[in-house]
C-alpha cells in the first residue's frame, strides 16, 4: 500500500504527466492531438502515457 502512494507521488510531481491527465480528463485526444496542444514531442507525449498506464 505504501508503495502505491509513492507510486502515485512520483507520477504526479511531473508536470508533463499533470497536465496530460488534465487534458484526458476533459477530452479524448490522440497522442499527436497532445503533443501539439503541448508543444512537445509525440514520442515524448506516448513516453508519459506508458507511464502512466503503469
Amino acid at each position: 500500500m505504501e508503495d502505491d502512494l509513492w507510486t502515485l507521488l512520483n507520477i504526479l510531481e511531473n508536470n508533463t504527466r499533470r497536465e496530460l491527465l488534465k487534458m484526458l480528463a476533459n477530452y479524448d485526444s490522440y497522442a499527436l492531438e497532445l503533443s501539439k496542444a503541448m508543444g512537445i514531442s509525440q514520442q515524448a507525449i506516448n513516453k508519459q502515457l506508458d507511464i502512466l498506464e503503469k
